[in-house]
């Protein structure tokens, strides 16, 4: 099991050049906020300069390589209850045909930690793991390899 999909590759790369950059705190920060002493203020840091890049991979090979379900309990007051989660460990590749001759020639690799989802008895975890990958934003135009 597997998508084909167009990936957008996001890079970003840190300048040893920095600026000034204005941040305005909230007047309503929390307590256990770090940067509590700050509310209502607005200071300037020195940032590293930043440049994004966007490039778009067509038709690649995307396979999950790794599930873990749990469950994460919360406590909120009078409601206690558990949230189901999803970790996934997926893998890029140029090609189906490349992902079938070197399982570790991959383009990139990558983790999504901790996604709320809504499980059913009899939910196939692969199934709900595609769905998943398939509404990151990074992913386009998906086609099932089933």
């Amino acid at each position: 099991m597997a998508i084909f999909a167009d990936y957008k590759k996001i890079t970003t790369e840190y300048s040893e050049e920095t600026e000034l950059q204005t941040t305005t705190y909230p007047l309503d920060l929390g307590e256990t906020n770090p940067d509590y002493n700050l509310r209502g203020q607005t200071v300037e840091l020195e940032v590293p300069i930043t440049t994004t890049t966007e490039e778009i991979l067509e038709n690649v090979y995307v396979q999950i390589i790794s599930y873990m379900f749990y469950k994460r309990w919360n406590s909120d007051g009078d409601n206690i209850g558990s949230d189901k989660v999803l970790d996934l460990h997926y893998r890029i590749y140029n090609s189906k045909e490349q992902r079938e001759a070197d399982f570790n020639d991959f383009v990139f690799e990558e983790h999504i930690l901790g996604r709320r989802i809504e499980e059913n008895a009899g939910d196939d975890l692969r199934n709900l793991g595609y769905d998943l990958l398939k509404n990151e934003p990074i992913f386009s135009n998906c086609i099932d390899d089933l």
